[in-house]
């Protein structure tokens, strides 16, 4: 890993926007989008939500899922021992069930660097309909073979239970974290991390948008606890960003394919923890927030 600029108490951070490209597409964005990254100086970066879908098995076939153990996460640990950063990627994970003769597939971020898998953090508030409507009950929803519709672990058909957020030590960092999407619009999840005293948070979305009505105030979370988020977000045509502790917005990219890059102090420890109220953006950020500077 690239040493941390500890004179300054700096770290370099950067967050991808992209699509929900296929796997031969998201390979080659996964390598040109983070060596453009480490280009630019950064040690983290952060992929979307769902970057990865499907991945090759051990014969070479690709197939739903990802498993830690498979072609994928080593070509990313790869990766990231070449240019010497710590990689953030959400994917479908898959992991064979204790239950059934079956996978159960999870909604994860998955934290590597070039000591190979420092963290796995699944999506813990997983979208609900409370019933299918019946249009999608029809014979040409059906799905595939391995991935039926409505799929065995949809998000619209079960929640994680036993769930919990977790710091892990990554990339030099003692204590990062992952949130993917509606996780961070949750009180519960930062009721739960912040007394961690994680140092940057990863926020993996699939939103489109994530400056605007569609999202937590990133902004004010991160000046009230004073610490970082990169927010990397699947919707082309949004946004993805980085806030630093002191609730700027310190770099975005929008519109098309790119990466957002910062320079970000440190999250603090928490010394003054109380439960977590979430503010949601309600507008407009030029005129809500009173720092149209930083947009």
């Amino acid at each position: 890993m690239k040493n941390r600029d500890l004179a300054h108490g700096k770290l370099t951070v950067a967050a991808v926007l992209a699509g929900r490209p296929d796997y031969a597409e998201a390979r080659e964005l996964l390598h040109g989008l983070t060596g453009e990254a480490a280009r630019q100086g950064a040690q983290y970066v952060s992929f979307p939500e769902y970057f990865f879908d499907r991945a090759p098995d051990d014969s070479g076939r690709l197939v739903r899922g990802v498993t830690l153990d498979g072609l994928l996460i080593a070509e990313i640990r790869r990766l990231a021992n070449s240019l010497s950063v710590g990689i953030a990627v959400g994917l479908t994970e898959r992991v064979a069930s204790r239950r059934h003769r079956v996978f159960d597939y999870f909604n994860s971020a998955v934290l590597v660097d070039p000591l190979g898998v420092r963290g796995v953090q699944r999506k813990v508030f997983l979208w609900v309909d409370p019933e299918w409507p019946e249009d999608r009950v029809r014979e040409e929803n059906r799905g595939v073979d391995d991935y039926p519709y409505p799929p065995v672990a949809d998000e619209r058909r079960r929640f994680l239970p036993g769930w919990n957020f977790h710091t892990f030590g990554f990339g030099g960092l003692e204590r990062a974290a992952a949130v993917i999407c509606a996780d961070a619009l949750m009180p519960p999840t930062w009721s739960h991390l912040i007394p961690q005293s994680p140092e940057l948070v990863f926020n993996l979305n699939s939103r489109m948008h994530l400056l605007a009505e569609w999202g937590p105030d990133l902004g004010h979370l991160c000046r009230t606890y004073r610490i970082p988020v990169a927010a990397s977000n699947n919707w082309p045509a949004g946004q993805a960003a980085v806030f630093d502790s002191d609730g700027s917005c310190a770099a975005k990219v929008e519109g098309e394919p790119g990466i957002a890059v910062a320079e970000v102090t440190p999250g603090r420890m928490q010394t003054d923890y109380r439960p977590v109220e979430i503010r949601h953006w309600d507008g407009d950020p030029d005129t809500q927030l009173d720092r149209p500077d930083r947009w």
